[in-house]
């Protein structure tokens, strides 16, 4: 066991030396970086681009929040854009993702293999950059942290919501409407409360029909995924049967896809089933 653990670090340095000699054969020489709102734009048209294309990007983050604000910081941030564009790909898209304190890099398509790996490396590469280049006090306090897109390549998240670094746009129109969505949601739980006491002797009569009619629970609930893939628990009364087998249902859904749902059902129809 030990000796298989050691060869499979010793595979993974060398796929890391292998991915950082290919990322790193092209350079760049910027002369500046986009501001945010440009940057936000080029995110957001890279993400469409990548759910078409099917390949994935790497988005990285340098949030430089923790480093003093004082009459240096102009020059660390110069020397840090600097760093970040000598350490990246022409194609690479270099911009603020918060104008003046995060710095953020689109590493665009990314056609190597070991996706979950590349993120690994990317953070490496681009950390050995700014320790050569920067003071080892100011590296250490940017914080760095890495996206992958499609979310779906990055087999660690699951049972996680989206990743909402991802969509900045989205944080943007939230902030603008929080007021309204504050409003919304008052309204929204004064609403729900108010329908549920007057319609408590109506759902009171559903919910005992269905336990003297039918063994098991009256109220069935289930976890689903929400806006931004966040879990969920719904509750509903039940409308199966206890232990019902869902074979039926995924048979039909998938004959159903296939264009053939209509066909099976007569044919079971007739045959007497």
């Amino acid at each position: 066991m030990r000796d298989s653990a050691h060869i499979e670090r010793g595979g993974q340095r060398e796929d890391g030396r292998r991915l950082l000699s290919r990322l790193g054969s092209l350079s760049a020489h910027r002369e500046g970086v986009l501001p945010e709102e440009a940057f936000h734009t080029m995110l957001t048209l890279e993400r469409r681009r990548a759910e078409r294309s099917r390949k994935p990007f790497v988005l990285m983050l340098l949030d430089s929040h923790a480093i003093h604000k004082n009459g240096s910081r102009a020059n660390v941030l110069q020397r840090l854009t600097t760093t970040v564009c000598n350490a990246t790909r022409e194609t690479d898209v270099i911009g603020w993702y918060e104008e003046g304190e995060i710095l953020a890099v689109i590493f665009t398509e990314i056609n190597i293999e070991g996706e979950n790996f590349v993120t690994e490396v990317l953070h490496s590469k681009v950390t050995n950059a700014l320790r050569e280049n920067l003071d080892p006090t100011l590296a250490s306090n940017l914080v760095i942290t890495v996206h992958l897109f499609p979310e779906t390549c990055d087999k660690d998240r699951t049972g996680r919501g989206t990743d909402i670094k991802l969509y900045p746009e989205l944080s943007v129109r939230a902030s603008k409407k929080r007021l309204p969505m504050v409003v919304k949601r008052a309204i929204d739980i004064f609403g729900s409360g108010l329908l549920l006491l007057i319609l408590s002797p109506v759902l009171a009569a559903i919910a005992l029909a269905i336990k003297l009619t039918s063994e098991g629970p009256a109220i069935f609930q289930q976890e689903r995924l929400g806006r931004f893939g966040k879990k969920f628990k719904i509750l509903k009364f039940r409308t199966m049967y206890v232990n019902n087998d869902h074979g039926i249902h995924r048979e039909y859904v998938r004959r159903l896809i296939k264009g053939n749902a209509a066909h099976s059902k007569d044919s079971e129809t007739q045959s007497g089933v």
